[in-house]
Formats: structure tokens, sequence, C-alpha cells
């Protein structure tokens, strides 16, 4: 049994677990399997290592989990729930440490006061220690926030040879195969801190053959922007977008977790662009990096999203799309008879692109599914849409939005494809979206005039622009109301030190009743040396004591007190005589 110990090796656990998940949480592994490697390596540090000190193998395994939070913190892809479990349990593994160690460590204790290693006192400082370190986090957040959010880092080497790059879900290709199906796992490629959550669109695709998309903004090569002196570079605007100038702001920094890339993913529509080399822009608004970056590169876009709702949505009627808008997103390309009929049957009677949008989209979240494991069309298939519709009724995302952007353009609604990235996850601490290979997605753009291209998508929750708030995170939460937190922190620690000092005393007074003459007589010769500034020693012996105080004060009659003391603590007689009592109380009393 390991006795205290075990409560020190419980909380490393904990610890040591939430550290370890957090670096399979980033090679795409179960989070399961890191909390449970890390904690067997936690126990198996207290409980089988008998000649090493206990003390330094609990600091020993704090540290190396402390080493693998920051080498992954580094890129800021870490959930920082990890990171607070961690922090919390590394605190309330060295107090039980410390009173393990106490309760286990020979010594002789004095007998005045409360324990050092006693719960109550274990408490007391666990207590203490907590609110340091929200008060810690309290002051800082403002600062934390800030270096958090570093607008522009180069990076790592670019290595497209690494085998998490085997996907390369970082870049693009000039045309999207709606037959292959995606194999995408849970590792991180990049992290976003945004204002508001988005797609992180990478390319855009308009023309369609029944299988496979291509893009017009392939045609030309990317154009540089020039750049101002403060580094920021603007895009040129898309003539036919209105949200450029007139969108809700975005600012968003992203940071890149994949070893290679090529192309800068953003929320539509890209105003400005700050990062530390050439940046080229596709027509239709898209952004590559003139060369490629790897692991730790972070670069910062301000978009000027959509100020849509479904309230304002529904009123337009598209009377005047520019005509560049409709030469490239009207024609629905390759598509079957009953296709077309469908897109007509479910659109009929709906007057506005949304209403065509919300119909088209409800029918396919009722009556398809999104999966992976889908049926793969037919090798001679040459309309993939039409085998998704009417034959599988299953299929990823890449054919999805070709359905819903096939049958859109079948009943006069532009639209396109984009491929990108969903929003991601968002961190519940510092609002940041950690997004996988598992996030690659295409979704439909469809163009409502006055208004711009606005994303659409039945399998994925991304809300519309005016429709999402502006996310807060804790950090800057904290920050807005440190005041009212440490005025809180203030009377909570107030109180609950006066609770625990209420508690304290009470335990005293009932231990003083049940203790033994020895253990009061000791009490009080103890008073007398601190007041003489003479505390005993934990290795004294009542008897030494009293003969030191005896030496310090010239009161010989005090030595002798020590050894009646000595006497009754080890004697096997229940308690000392009337008169030995009698003498000992007289010559404490007049020692004080």
């Amino acid at each position: 049994m390991l006795g205290p110990w075990g409560f020190v090796a419980a909380s490393l656990a904990l610890a040591m677990g939430s550290a370890i998940s957090v670096g399979t949480d980033q090679a795409g592994l179960s989070r399961l399997v890191g909390f449970g490697a890390g904690a067997l390596v936690a126990l198996l540090a207290v409980g089988a290592l008998p000649s090493f000190s206990k003390r330094v193998v609990v600091t020993v395994v704090l540290g190396l989990g402390g080493l693998v939070l920051t080498r992954h913190v580094q890129i800021g892809s870490v959930d920082s729930t990890l990171v607070l479990l961690y922090a919390v349990t590394a605190i309330v593994s060295v107090v039980l440490c410390e009173h393990a160690h106490a309760q286990t460590s020979l010594r002789l204790a004095p007998s005045s006061g409360s324990s050092s290693s006693s719960w109550p006192a274990v408490a007391q400082r666990l207590l203490v220690l907590g609110s340091m370190l929200v008060a810690g986090a309290v002051l800082a957040a403002p600062f934390v926030g800030a270096a958090m959010h570093r607008d522009v880092r180069s990076g790592s080497d670019p290595d497209p040879f690494n085998e998490s790059a085997s996907n390369a879900t970082l870049s693009i290709s000039r045309s999207m195969d709606t037959r292959g199906r995606p194999k995408l796992t849970d590792r991180v490629v990049m992290t976003v801190d945004a204002q508001r959550p988005s797609f992180w669109r990478g390319a855009t695709y308009d023309r369609w053959d029944g299988v496979v998309w291509r893009g017009t903004a392939f045609d030309r090569p990317a154009q540089p922007l020039s750049s101002s002196p403060e580094g920021w570079a603007s895009v040129t605007p898309a003539p036919e977008d209105p949200a450029f100038n007139s969108g809700i702001e975005n600012r968003q920094t992203f940071t890149i977790a994949a070893p290679y890339a090529e192309v800068l993913f953003a929320a539509p529509s890209v105003n400005r662009v700050l990062f530390d080399r050439i940046v080229g822009q596709r027509p239709d608004g898209s952004l590559l990096s003139s060369s490629p970056i790897g692991k730790g590169a972070t670069y910062t876009v301000v978009s000027k999203m959509p100020n849509a709702t479904g309230t304002l949505l529904e009123r337009v009627t598209n009377t005047n799309v520019p005509e560049l808008v409709q030469r490239n997103n009207l024609d629905p390309g390759e598509i079957s008879p009953r296709v077309r009929a469908l897109a007509a049957s479910l659109t009929q009677g709906k007057l506005t692109p949304y209403a065509k949008v919300q119909a088209i989209t409800d029918w396919l979240g009722a009556n398809t599914e999104y999966s992976l494991d889908a049926r793969l069309p037919p090798s001679n298939s040459s309309d993939t849409v039409d085998f998704y519709l009417f034959e599988s009724r299953q299929a990823w995302c890449e054919q999805i939005s070709s359905a819903l952007t096939v049958m859109l353009r079948s009943q006069g609604v532009p639209a396109r494809v984009a491929t990108g990235f969903t929003t991601g996850t968002r961190d519940r601490v510092t609002g940041r979206y950690s997004v996988r290979e598992k996030d690659a997605h295409a979704w439909t753009e469809v163009y409502f005039e006055g208004i711009g291209w606005q994303g659409f998508d039945p399998t994925a929750a991304v809300p519309l622009a005016g429709e999402s708030p502006k996310a807060q995170t804790i950090l800057e939460w904290l920050g807005e109301h440190v005041v009212v937190i440490a005025i809180s922190l203030a009377v909570a620690f107030g109180s609950s030190w006066a609770g625990l000092w209420m508690v304290r005393r009470a335990r005293r007074q009932l231990e003083r009743k049940r203790e033994s003459w020895a253990a009061s007589t000791l009490r009080s010769l103890e008073a007398i040396g601190a007041a003489n500034n003479r505390k005993r020693r934990i290795d004294e012996t009542p008897g030494r004591y009293a003969q030191a105080l005896a030496e310090r004060l010239e009161r010989p009659d005090l030595a002798a007190v020590g050894q009646e003391i000595d006497a009754a603590a080890f004697s096997v007689v229940s308690a000392p005589s009337d008169e030995v009592r009698i003498r000992c109380s007289e010559t404490l009393a007049s020692a004080r």
C-alpha cells in the first residue's frame, strides 16, 4: 500500500495524463491513449521506484510533463483545458508530496499548534496556492492574450516529404475529382485566432463536367500583392464582391501546424494580409505564398465577411447579377434530366435564391447521408451527382456540395464550389480554433446581389456572419473583469482563511481536552521558550529542550520539568503523582 503517497500518485497521474495526451492529440492519436500512458508512467514512478526519493521522482516527472507542454505550446495548437488541468494537478501534487513526506518521515514533532502535515494544513496550502494561481491568471490575462496573438512568424523549413504531409492538406489542386475518397486523420494542420467563425477558404471551382471541378481562377498566374511600409499587403477587390468594402471585419491569425503549406487559408473576402514573404492573389481572391512555408509559420489576414442574415437574404431577388458572375457560375455543366427535374420540384414556388437554397439543403439533409464510407461511383460513371442522389444516397462533402451547386445553377441561382476547412474545434479558454485534417471540406458558395458570396453546406454548422456575434474568450473576459474578480478573490480568500482558522482553533481545543498531562505540560514549556525566542527544534526531546531553556533562563528547575515530561511520556504508569504535577505547574508558572 502506498499510504499517503497514494494521493500523490493519483494527482501525479492526472497531471502526466493531461500532459502526454497533448502530445498524442497533436499526433492524431486518441487522447485516451495518451492519458492512460501518462498516468501509468506517474503511477509506476511513485510506486515502483523504492530506491529513489519520492520527492525527487515527483519533481522529475512534473518537469518532464512541463517539457511536453512547452514543446507543443510553441505552435499554439494545444487544448488549454489540458494545460490548466496539468497546472492545477501539478500544484496539488507538490502540496500532497510534502504532506506525504511529513507523514512518512520519522521525527519527534513539537506538540504545540497543529501539525504541518495535518489535512487542514494541506487544505490551507492548496487554498493559498490555488488563489495565487487564479489571481495570477486574472492579472496576466491581458498580457497572455496579447502574447498569443502574434501576427507574423516564419516557422521551420517546409518538409513536403514528412509522413504527416502525405495528404497535402495545405495544398490546393487545380481540379477536384469527386470520385476519390478522402483519407483524413485527426492531426492538427493549423490553428486560428479569429474574431468570428467561418469557413477557411483555399480555392473555388466553377466548371463542372459531371465528375471533376475546375476553376477559371487557375487559368491565370497569381498576381503578387504590393505591401505598405507597415508590412500589410492589400488585396485587389473583385468588382462583383461588395462585401470587400462593406462587410463585417474578421481579423484572423493562422499558425501552421502541418510540415508543409502553400496556400494561405482565410475567411472570405480577404481585405489585407500581413506576412513575412510575398503573397500572390488569384482572381477569386484566394491567396498563395511566394514560397512554401513550414510548421510554426504565422500570418494574419483581415477579411470583410458579408453582413448576411437569413432575413436579409430572403429579400434578395438577384435581378441584376454582374455579368462576370453569370458567365462563370450559372452553367450547370453535365447534369442528368432527373437531377434537373428533382431540383425543379424542390424549388417549385420558391421565388428567391435563398428560399431555393433552403429547399434543396433541407431535402439533402433529410434524404441523404454524409459518409466517408459511401459507395464509390462506378469507374465508368460520368455523373457522380446523379449516382449520389439516386443510387447511393450517401456521399462525402465533395459530392454533396457538387449536388447543391449543380441543382442551384439549374434553377438560375449563381453558385460555385469552394474548398478549404470548416471552422475547427474552439478552445474554451483561449478561443483559438484547432483545425485538423478531418476538417478539410468542400461547400457551396451562392451569390447574392448587393451582398456577395455566401457559403452554405448541409453538413457543416457555420453560421451566417450577420448572425454570428463576436466571440469572447475567457482570457478577454478575465481582462475586462479583473477588478471585480480581484475583490471577489480577496473576499473568498479571507472567508476561507477565517473558516480554516476557526476549524483549527476548534480542533486544538478538542485536542487539549483529550491530551495527556505530558502533552499539555510540554505545550506550556514550549510557550515559555517561544516567549524567550527559543522554540523547540523538531529533533529535541522534551528533556533536552527543558535543559536548554534552564541554561538560557538560568532556571535549573525547568530541567526537572523536562525530565518529568520524558518520564510520563515513556513510562508504563498512566500519569505522574499529584505532587509532581503541582511542582511542575508551580515551576512553569514562576518561569512565565
